[in-house]
């Protein structure tokens, strides 16, 4: 069977294969627009998934309700059992002073078929930790936050992929003029 992926916007993502994982969903963005941010994407609407993670607990990643289904949902850091199988979810931070401006992230990797997926959720942290990359190990699809502001910019963006060696790398969280 073959794996496919579709984006929601933000680092929203579908992932769809013998099982559904959807990540980091997001509400009504219609309260970014009162703080001067503006985010176009449409609502996410009619799609239900196996599984659902969360990366961190920001109302534009943790919009559990815009997913149908009876997801399992995986929101903290360790090693979980899924209907995808094993999900390793690693701890790590939202910003470079160690999440003390903006909290946790959690980075999270799983498989659908034979393709192993890491979604680094909104990593802020200067580069990864050597422990981070043992506990992500091999990936064939990364998503990655790029374009700085609340998460990695483009050298450090570029210093993860050097890290991981992935097949693929999905840009994500990055909005352009």
């Amino acid at each position: 069977m073959s794996t496919l992926v579709r984006w929601y916007g933000q680092s929203a993502f579908l992932v769809e294969g013998d099982h559904s994982v959807f990540i980091d969903p997001f509400g009504d963005m219609g309260a970014m627009s009162a703080r001067g941010l503006e985010f176009r994407y449409p609502l996410i609407d009619d799609v239900s998934a196996d599984l659902l993670l969360v990366t961190h607990e920001h109302f534009d990643h943790n919009g559990v309700e815009a997913v149908g289904g009876d997801p399992v949902v995986i929101r903290s850091a360790g090693t979980h059992e899924s209907p995808v199988g094993e999900v390793v979810a690693i701890a790590s931070e939202h910003d470079d002073v160690a999440g003390t401006a903006r909290g946790s992230n959690v980075i999270m990797c799983f498989s659908v078929g034979a393709v192993r997926f890491c979604h680094l959720g909104d990593l802020g942290q200067a580069a990864l930790r050597p422990e981070q990359v043992e506990a992500i190990g091999s990936v064939d699809v990364l998503f990655l936050p790029a374009g700085g502001g609340p998460t990695i910019g483009g050298e450090s963006a570029a210093d993860v992929v050097r890290a991981l060696q992935p097949r693929l790398v999905v840009p994500m969280h990055f909005r352009t003029e």
